[in-house]
């Protein structure tokens, strides 16, 4: 090979090996820019979401003139969320108690009452002020329910009741992960000529998980770690 041959050689290598070297790192802007993508599709706005909770209660039974007895009322709902101020949909509740209740019958004699009461609502909820740290809203329930009252002395008798409930709910959200929840309100029930009257007050305190904004945060922390992995790659690569 000629000198001049041998020369053009060693300047096509240096001009390949520079372009080789040259070609640039792929774009970690773009990886950005998709993290920034899937993080806003993660969080988007859910005008529609779905609703299940526990609804532990505490209620009283009239079991006579003056004497509330103090009971428990499991409960469960299920349903739908619309645009975070509205909430609708079906509630199961039972009163258990199974201890012997001192009442008076319809003629005004003592008697002994065992208990059971479980309905079936449609409920409706709106929030008057929703807020990132409070919800404050209504609740109105209305359904249908079979009561069985035994009288110790007697054969006692069961039926249909019509259970009608309204109340008032506040919720704070010291963290995006859950709630300090408080409701009270009033329960009439309609035809309930029992010795054992359940028209009356209930309310009910405890603490809520958002399974939802977890959900969404739990997704987002993968997502992350992964575009860091890729991050990483590129910065070796690069280096």
């Amino acid at each position: 090979m000629g000198m001049k041959a041998r020369a053009a050689a060693m300047i096509f290598s240096c001009l390949s090996a520079q372009y080789v070297f040259a070609q640039p790192a792929p774009d970690t802007a773009m990886l950005i820019a998709k993290l920034r993508k899937d993080s806003a599709r993660i969080y988007r706005p859910r005008p529609i979401q779905l609703l299940l909770s526990l609804d532990q209660r505490n209620t009283f039974l009239e079991t006579s003139a003056n004497r509330n007895t103090p009971v428990d009322m499991q409960g469960v709902k299920f349903g739908l969320k619309l645009h975070s101020r509205h909430r609708g949909g079906v509630g199961i509740y039972r009163i258990t108690d199974a201890r012997s209740q001192k009442a008076k019958s319809e003629a005004g004699e003592p008697v002994e009452v065992s208990f059971r009461f479980n309905y079936l609502t449609v409920f409706y909820e709106y929030y008057f002020i929703h807020t990132r740290k409070w919800d404050v809203g209504i609740p109105l329930e209305a359904g249908i329910g079979r009561y069985k009252a035994l009288e110790i002395q007697n054969n006692g008798n069961e039926g249909l009741l019509y259970p009608l409930g309204l109340g008032v709910s506040g919720h704070y959200k010291p963290h995006r992960w859950g709630a300090l929840n408080v409701m009270g309100g009033y329960r009439l029930v309609a035809n309930n000529s029992d010795p054992l009257k359940l028209s009356n007050w209930f309310y009910a305190f405890g603490i809520s998980l958002n399974t939802r904004n977890l959900y969404d945060d739990a997704r987002y922390a993968y997502r992350k770690r992964w575009y860091r992995r890729q991050l990483a790659h590129i910065g070796k690569i690069s280096g």
